[in-house]
């Protein structure tokens, strides 16, 4: 059986040594060599996460400052660009957005929904349900964030509450929501 998301962080984490040096290289050749893995998204958006937390803290600093600036300055084209098309100006929008988009392409940034792979929540499906399927996938918060939309035959006997718990470990704590579907009832 091949390993889960989370027993390959395990094992990614455990090769840490304590050295910002040392382990800032090892995170990235972790990164190299999980990156074409049926997990590569996911793992590659980890350690990420790792890298940063073991940065000195006047680089995060300067990371979170350069990104408050970035993440301002695409607001305010953002907010032009609505005005714009408010106003029904869609050529004046497009100018302002186009070249935001094509260089989010070319950076690689961009990932078509209908191709990207969402791993992270299998071994909890398969824990926790069957017969499960996504539905849907959209984004939301301006692009921001995913909303994934899972169709889940809950196995019997499960803690809902637990169930849901897990999946909040795994999405960062972000918002979840559990909707019940009537029983299916066949009559003759």
């Amino acid at each position: 059986m091949s390993k889960t998301f989370e027993e390959i962080m395990s094992e990614i984490a455990a090769g840490l040594t304590g050295n910002n040096g040392e382990d800032l290289q090892y995170l990235i050749s972790k990164g190299i060599e999980y990156s074409s893995h049926p997990y590569g998204k996911e793992i590659t958006r980890a350690i990420g996460r790792l890298q940063y937390r073991i940065l000195p803290e006047e680089i995060r600093d300067r990371v979170d400052e350069k990104t408050s600036e970035n993440l301002t300055a695409l607001r305010k084209k953002l907010e032009q660009a609505d005005l714009c098309i408010f106003r029904k100006e869609y050529g004046q929008a497009e100018k302002i957005i186009g070249p935001m988009i094509r260089e989010t392409e070319d950076a690689g940034l961009f990932i078509d929904d209908e191709v990207s792979e969402y791993h992270v929540f299998d071994d909890l499906f398969e824990e926790y349900g069957t017969n499960v399927e996504l539905e849907q996938i959209k984004t939301t918060n301006l692009g921001t964030l995913y909303e994934l939309t899972y169709s889940i035959d809950m196995k019997k006997g499960v803690d809902e509450k637990v169930f849901i718990d897990s999946l909040r470990c795994r999405n960062g704590n972000l918002n979840i929501v559990l909707c019940r579907l009537p029983e299916r009832l066949e009559k003759l």
